[in-house]
């Protein structure tokens, strides 16, 4: 089931930025502004959860996923 999420995501889903843009940025540094930055889009698991329908198995794919991902040098 991972591997079909996977595919699913590679084909149809777009990873947002981490950071805030350069405007976002500039609303944050104002003083005069109520500005809170968050990430765009969805967190992963409601993503599987929403895309596959599979809410009770989703985080557990998240897991596998991470695991498969996880970027051992920059942690």
């Amino acid at each position: 089931m991972s591997e079909r999420v996977e595919i699913a995501f590679e084909q149809h889903y777009v990873r947002t930025s981490d950071q805030p843009t350069s405007f976002e940025y500039s609303m944050m540094a104002d003083k005069e502004s109520n500005y809170d930055w968050e990430r765009h889009g969805e967190p992963v698991v409601y993503a599987i959860m929403n895309a596959a329908e599979i809410p009770e198995a989703a985080s557990d794919i998240q897991a596998i996923l991470e695991d498969k991902y996880y970027d051992y040098d920059e942690a």
